[in-house]
């Protein structure tokens, strides 16, 4: 008897919260708002038309400069260096951070795709109706140092299919300290 009260309690608690989070999310800003767990439909619909697009797809400047990677991994960090190069050789860059941050700054020609926000599935459905090689060198960032915003940022792009992830754990703030390309705005 005892028990059935603790656990109807406990699925009354876990309910509640979970409208509140959901009331919380509507009334944030839009660049506030945390995105729901996405499915990407696309990437599983074009999976195997584009297998073969994979393979047949010439080998781009960036791929010839990546670091070599592990195929079983879905992203590799890399340092400053590595970063510089494959920005040089035209790598896609990727800003995780919040869109107010990557407003102040980011790399230049990096795509914001703020991973906290709430159009982030969208934004992960829009790179692959692009029809990018699913190989696509791809280097993904935030703010540097404990920042994991890539790293979850990174998961998201490889559950759209895309493999060829590269991670720059020093981020933003180091890129900005060397006095590489930077832009401001929404332009990438």
């Amino acid at each position: 008897m005892k028990f059935k009260r603790i656990v109807g309690e406990a699925l009354l608690f876990a309910s509640l919260a979970a409208v509140a989070g959901v009331v919380s999310n509507s009334v944030r800003r839009e660049e506030l708002k945390l995105a729901w767990i996405g499915y990407y439909e696309l990437a599983k619909s074009n999976s195997a038309a584009r297998a073969e697009e994979r393979t047949a797809a010439p080998a781009a400047t960036a791929s010839a400069v990546a670091p070599p990677k592990d195929p079983g991994t879905l992203f590799l960090a890399i340092d400053s260096e590595a970063v510089h190069r494959l920005h040089a050789a035209g790598a896609l860059f990727i800003d995780a951070r919040r869109t107010i941050a990557y407003e102040a700054g980011h790399i230049s020609g990096a795509r914001g795709v703020a991973v906290w926000e709430h159009d982030v599935d969208e934004k992960v459905a829009a790179l692959a109706a692009e029809k990018l090689p699913y190989d696509t060198v791809m280097v993904i960032y935030c703010s540097g140092g404990a920042c994991e915003d890539s790293e979850l940022l990174a998961e998201k792009i490889g559950g759209a299919g895309f493999y060829n992830l590269y991670i720059y754990k020093d981020g933003y703030p180091d890129w900005a300290r060397r006095g590489w390309p930077t832009r401001a705005g929404r332009i990438p």
